[in-house]
């Protein structure tokens, strides 16, 4: 996970905690308590804008709740102002990577590099990179129908689903190339997507498995995962897998969170 998303997760892990010490507020009676302790004993006052009220070892559930709303107004304090710094850290933090420094120089000072098909893991040229031509999947599998989904980016691809994930990574400006031929442990291989991720300087792997219901389209979902692993892809590292639900629906919350924990 990369440093931006773990900045966004404390960001809404905060947002939630200030939405819920609100709501505990409102359910909290308002006022403070003075206390001096006597014979062994703590006795308080309960001071509110009326006047004040003694209450002597009594009311044991109204200091429980007044001590409650002290400690709750201390801590929205301090996620307020962790929301105000979280937020501004989190839309001004620029990632420190070759990839994304190298895009900010003039074309005249990018590095050159020779494109060989697959990302070699020096390539900084993003642009260059997903807009090179490389060897693609010749066929469609007769079992399919002819693809007729043009993403954003105007590539042709298979299912609606697909469809989505390009123009999530289009709209974000992450650079992908869609079912380029690689060989992997000795296999050739046509994954989904190989995105490249800028802040890490390197190319992760997208599949996204949208028939899972088929027996067949389960076996060969095992033989690729167990291809990968033996070419040194790691699941959750290297590849990512993403489903649609059983009624062949694709769920892009979680796609999304996919994306930006992952391929950012």
């Amino acid at each position: 996970m990369n440093i931006k998303s773990i900045i966004r997760q404390e960001l809404e892990r905060n947002i939630e905690a200030r939405e819920e010490l609100e709501q505990r507020l409102n359910t909290l009676p308002e006022g403070r308590l003075r206390a001096c302790q006597k014979a062994g004993g703590v006795y308080y006052t309960y001071i509110t804008e009326t006047g004040e009220r003694y209450l002597g070892k009594r009311k044991p559930e109204l200091v429980g709740q007044i001590k409650e709303r002290k400690y709750a107004e201390t801590a929205l304090e301090v996620v307020t102002t962790n929301v105000k710094y979280l937020r501004a850290l989190y839309e001004n933090y620029r990632p420190f990577g070759t990839g994304e420094i190298v895009e900010m120089l003039p074309e005249t000072y990018r590095i050159e590099t020779t494109e060989t098909g697959v990302f070699n893991g020096r390539y900084t040229d993003t642009r260059a990179w997903e807009n090179a031509p490389y060897p693609k999947r010749v066929e469609w599998d007769p079992e399919r129908k002819a693809p007729g989904h043009v993403t954003l980016k105007g590539d042709s691809v298979r299912s609606k689903s697909e469809l989505s994930i390009a123009n999530m990574l289009y709209s974000k400006g992450i650079p992908y190339r869609y079912e380029q031929e690689i060989q992997v442990d000795g296999i050739y291989i046509c994954p989904d997507f190989i995105v490249y991720v800028k802040t890490e300087n390197k190319v992760k792997i997208l599949e996204h498995c949208g028939m899972m219901f088929d027996r067949g389209y389960q076996a060969d979902y095992a033989r690729k995962v167990a291809t990968y692993i033996a070419g040194g892809y790691m699941p959750e590292r290297d590849v990512f897998f993403t489903y649609d639900d059983k009624d062949g629906n694709l769920d892009t919350r979680l796609i999304e969170k996919i994306i930006e924990e992952n391929f950012r």
